[in-house]
């Protein structure tokens, strides 16, 4: 199922300053995951939007490990 997710700021000029950062930081490129390689180019608000969905996938999976880990016992060693 797929979600959408709506940021508002209250700065306008916010929009075109965070897209520039993400362009700045990450580059407009990616890798093609339908073909080893090679890479995708994006827009500037593509790249922004790929990369925070990035950052929530990643995030996500970190919590869920953790909590994982943290339910398994830690093993015993006997004597």
């Amino acid at each position: 199922m797929a979600w959408s997710e709506t940021i508002s700021f209250t700065n306008d000029s916010m929009n075109a300053r965070s897209r520039d950062a993400f362009a700045t930081a990450y580059g407009l490129t990616r890798p093609d995951p339908n073909n080893a390689g090679q890479v995708i180019t994006m827009t500037k608000a593509q790249n922004r939007a790929y990369r925070l969905k990035e950052y929530i996938k990643e995030i996500t999976k970190a919590e869920e490990l953790k909590t994982a880990r943290a339910a398994v016992a830690e093993p015993t060693i006997q004597d």
